[in-house]
């Protein structure tokens, strides 16, 4: 139909195929309910019960993320055309200040940290390369985002040091206070390299338009009824009792995912639409790895 140009045919032919498929998915569901029933202990059931609820939640709450990337990505354009011609001067500034912030990172001895501290470290260095990646290509926000990372990943190094410098001996602690102070000092500097960015690029709310504060509601909705769905199924497992074939995790993982979700609905409503999509995929991971 295509190639012959016959479009006016086309929707019909599509809805025609649309309903086969719901047909043949109906058909494939029936068999796997008879298949657990007939097959399947109460145990597996159970299960692949909860299996698919927590598939159902993750596959929902990727497809809010991937509209609110959308009204991002929308937000991103304009604020590039209005500064077109205001990035470069501002880059060339940011990027000195960004190789300092690799050097004082760099400086901190991993040799003497645990293995978890020395993972994060790695972490945020990695994110300072990304810093500098998108901020030498002029993408701002993007930028903002992996000063933010960097920077929480720089405060969780930090406090580990300080609970470590606590406890630690004497011979060792000397040791722990020099990357200590390293890390502090690395974190200011990230603080104020974020500050930077954030006083030259333009707030969401200010760039979006009518179409995209109606969608930033409706997905505000949406995410609210996710979240009470997440929340219920937690509630489910807690009335089952430590005897229930789920443990403890299952339900503090549910939790986690509605805490992250009701960040993501604040920050839709305050129509932050980037913040939101961080909490969103959050979320969605979270529930990918229960």
């Amino acid at each position: 139909m295509v190639q012959s140009g016959k479009l006016s045919e086309l929707d019909a032919a599509l809805a025609a195929l649309d309903k086969k498929l719901r047909d043949v998915q109906g058909l494939l569901d029936g068999n796997l309910d008879q298949y657990r029933s007939q097959r399947m202990s109460a145990r597996e059931r159970a299960y692949s019960a909860l299996y698919d609820q927590l598939r159902g939640l993750e596959a929902e709450q990727r497809k809010l993320s991937e509209r609110t990337g959308q009204i991002v990505d929308r937000y991103r354009k304009r604020a590039a055309r209005m500064l077109k011609n205001t990035v470069n001067p501002f880059v060339r500034r940011e990027l000195a200040k960004v190789d300092a912030l690799r050097r004082r990172v760099n400086e901190i001895e991993s040799r003497q940290l645990g293995t978890y501290d020395q993972e994060q470290l790695e972490r945020v260095k990695q994110r300072i390369e990304d810093l500098r990646g998108t901020l030498d290509q002029g993408d701002l926000d993007e930028a903002l985002q992996m000063g933010r990372r960097a920077a929480n990943g720089l405060q969780v190094l930090q406090d580990d040091l300080s609970d470590e410098h606590d406890g630690a001996v004497a011979g060792r602690k000397a040791r722990v206070a020099r990357s200590l102070q390293k890390a502090r000092a690395a974190r200011k500097l990230a603080s104020e390299i974020i500050s930077d960015i954030e006083s030259v690029f333009p707030s969401a709310r200010s760039l979006l338009d009518a179409d995209d504060r109606r969608e930033l509601a409706e997905l505000l909705k949406q995410q609210q009824a996710l979240r009470k769905q997440t929340q219920g199924l937690a509630g489910q497992l807690e009335k089952r009792g430590s005897t229930a074939f789920h443990g403890p995790e299952t339900q503090q993982a549910l939790k986690d995912s509605a805490e992250l979700m009701g960040k993501a609905g604040t920050k839709l409503r305050g129509q932050q639409p980037q913040e939101a999509q961080g909490a969103q995929d959050g979320a969605a991971e979270q529930l990918a790895a229960l």
